[in-house]
Formats: C-alpha cells, structure tokens, sequence
C-alpha cells in the first residue's frame, strides 16, 4: 500500500486504460484509494480519428483527438506516470519501469493495448506530435504519386477511404492485400470489394509482404507506406 491507501495500478493509456482509469477516478474514495496510471505517452490517442488526423488538417482533429491524461482524472486520488514496464513482480507485488524505478501496487490493471506502426505510430514525446510527427505525414501523403496499403483491415480502409475522399491528385492509387478478416460473411467482404474498386481503389488478394526484421516495423506488418 501507498501512504496507507489501497494502490491500483493501471498498465496502458489506451481506451481500456483510460476508461477504467477515469471510472475509477470517479467512483472510489479518495483517502482510501490511489490510482497509478503508467504510459509513456502523455497523451489518450483517440484511434478512430487517426486515419483522417495523419491526412489532412481538416477539422483539427488533433486538437480533439489527443487528450491530455491529465483530463481524464478527477482531482484527489490520481497519479500519473510517464514510463514502459519492464517487469512485473508479483510477489513483492511491483511493476519495475525500463528507468529502473519501481511501483508498488494491491491491485494490477493490465491494459498494454496493441501497438499501431507506420503513420499512427505517435511518438511518446508530446512536443513531436504536432509539428513533427502529424505534419510530416500529411507531407507526405500529400507529396505521394502512388500509395499502397499492406493490409486490409478497418484501419487500411479507413485510410485509404480518407486518401480518396480528401486527395487532390488524379494520379494517386490505392492498393489494399487483403480486406478484413474471415471471421467477416463473405456477403460483406464482397460489398466492401465493390465499394473500394468502385471509388478507383485497387484490390489485391492473395498475395503478401515480408515483414522487415528491423527498424520501425520489426515484427509486425506494415500498416501503410507512402513512397513519392
């Protein structure tokens, strides 16, 4: 315990995160409970906006779409702070951060999310997301002759539904390798071929890419590319 109060902490500051954060926050008695939330963003990233947020300033969805985590609490329990776990002890009940500094807990939240790549892989450091990071991919999406999208999920349709709506330039095409997943009824896989293709968005199907083994998308497919 923490200064005699019950400790909960709360791994992630993604929607799970942030949700059972802020309900906790709301809902328990300050002088009898803590509430350590952990992240190494400073920031709530609202995901749904992040598509038409990396292609346009449109709307200033960034100004919306990225919370502060100081927002999501109400005064007297809360407490952030800014880190990666590196360990969980569970016996001596603490979670050790990649800085090495060690926090206590009664209770533990994990809610690590997934982590996104390519043009909504928003840096931890909040100064770098506007004017950095934000900015240089509407560049660079706006600079783009042709774009593919590896991967076909809600993300990769989103995107490439705000390339096409929002693009000024004839000569971009899109390219998806795969739309959703099996678990979707082929009725609705085919809808949404036709809907991409009628909007000039090319589909390709049974085909794939290798995943690098280093670099900013080790490990993982890549979401999206742009390439001038």
């Amino acid at each position: 315990m923490l200064s005699g109060k019950t400790s909960i902490v709360i791994i992630g500051a993604g929607s799970a995160g942030a949700s059972i954060a802020k309900s906790l926050s709301g809902s328990l008695d300050a002088s009898q409970h803590e509430i350590v939330l952990i992240s190494p963003q400073l920031y709530y990233v609202h995901y749904p906006s992040t598509p038409r947020m990396v292609v346009t300033d449109a709307g200033k969805l960034e100004d919306q779409g990225l919370v502060p985590l100081d927002k999501l609490f109400l005064e007297g329990n809360r407490k952030f702070v800014q880190g990666e776990a590196a360990l969980i002890d569970e016996q001596a009940r603490e979670v050790e951060l990649m800085t090495g500094r060690k926090v206590s807990f009664d209770f533990l939240v994990l809610a690590t999310g997934t982590r996104w790549g390519g043009p909504i892989a928003f840096p931890h450091d909040p100064s770098k997301v506007r004017r950095g990071f934000i900015e240089e991919k509407r560049r660079e999406f706006r600079e783009a002759k042709n774009i593919l999208l590896v991967g076909g999920g809600s993300v990769g349709i989103e995107l490439a539904g705000e390339l096409r709506d929002l693009s000024t330039q004839e000569s971009l095409s899109f390219t998806a390798t795969d739309y959703f997943s099996t678990p979707y009824p082929d009725k609705m896989r085919n809808y949404m071929q036709e809907q991409l293709e009628n909007r000039k968005i090319e589909v390709i199907l049974g085909d794939s890419v290798d995943v690098p083994t280093s670099g900013p998308y080790q490990g993982r497919s890549r979401p999206a590319e742009a390439r001038g």
